[in-house]
């Protein structure tokens, strides 16, 4: 997780791809074809490359299936910080909220659960299908 959060702070977003790839291969269990992306155990830096390969993978999913599936929620678990060094204040939260907020993402907070992050179905798969979408998303997996 260092490594990919070195990665990221360069810059280097092939690098921090691979990386998390790798953790991936080395046993680390998160499903990203799921609706619900849960966060936990990852850190920040990790946590960002796996919000960025979901949204890669969700992009893909609904693009093949369309409206045609009715409407979902989307959710990113982040937790808020019950188990962090200073109780109440995740690292993964606030990193994954500023990933959120520089891509304008369609996130929000979740109304009972500080500790999640909800879209509908239709408003991200409009984002990703859109320029500043397709931009944002070239800019993590394109290599220069």
């Amino acid at each position: 997780s260092a490594l990919i959060s070195a990665y990221g702070k360069g810059g280097q977003w092939q690098g921090a791809v691979a990386a998390f790839e790798g953790m991936q291969r080395a046993g680390l269990k998160l499903d990203l074809q799921n609706n619900k992306l849960d966060l936990h155990e990852l850190s920040a830096g990790a946590a960002n490359i796996a919000v960025l390969l979901w949204l890669k993978t969700i992009k893909a999913k609904y693009s093949k299936l369309g409206t045609t599936q009715g409407e979902h929620e989307l959710t990113i678990v982040t937790g808020w910080g019950k188990h962090s060094r200073e109780q109440g204040r995740s690292e993964v939260q606030a990193s994954v909220k500023a990933l959120v907020s520089e891509l304008g993402l369609p996130f929000t907070p979740h109304m009972t659960n500080p500790g999640r992050l909800v879209s509908s179905q239709s408003d991200l798969t409009q984002w990703l299908q859109s320029v500043e979408g397709t931009t944002h998303m070239e800019k993590y997996f394109t290599k220069p």
